[in-house]
């Protein structure tokens, strides 16, 4: 009988969380600017070097900033998105796209979305309004996951993953 054994020593499955899931302005008067803080945490037991892969359109984002771009085990970073302060009236739909170390298993998708509007609505007249909405969750970043399926630039929509 004859044993193998075989070992990955930088395994391309990198795993990423990030809070909340979807960077979401919610409703922002026209002709302001609005900040938005995501926290992304490296859950895996490597160092995660964190490449930029798609940037958020400028056309909606006026900059960002990842705050560390090296992140050791179990340790978080804050990424902030600023809107400009120019956009029309409506819904604007975008994402910034990360991986780590340059492996494109490793990529993940943090989509940005948000409405620009005359008028804030209270929250108990919002339709299809709920609690999960505003909670921040923690999704991992899984290797051969096409987590930009769907996405083309600025325009395209953002669907939920039905497994969430």
């Amino acid at each position: 009988m004859e044993l193998t054994i075989t070992a990955k020593a930088d395994a391309p499955d990198k795993k990423l969380g990030w809070a909340p899931e979807l960077a979401d302005f919610d409703e922002v008067l026209k002709d302001k600017s609005a900040k938005l803080l995501v926290m992304l945490t490296n859950i895996d037991s490597t160092t995660a070097n964190l490449k930029v892969v798609s940037e958020p359109s400028k056309a909606y984002i006026k900059k960002y900033k990842i705050n560390k771009d090296s992140l050791k085990p179990e340790q978080a970073t804050e990424i902030e998105f600023e809107l400009r302060n120019d956009l029309p009236l409506g819904d604007f739909k975008t994402a910034l796209t990360l991986e780590s170390a340059g492996n494109s298993e490793t990529r993940l998708t943090i989509p940005i979305t948000g409405k620009i509007v005359t008028k804030i609505t209270p929250i108990s007249e919002r339709k299809n309004e709920t609690k999960e909405k505003t909670k921040p969750a923690i999704r991992e970043s899984k290797p051969n996951e096409d987590s930009t399926k769907g996405w083309s630039d600025d325009s395209a929509p953002f669907e939920k993953s039905p497994n969430k």
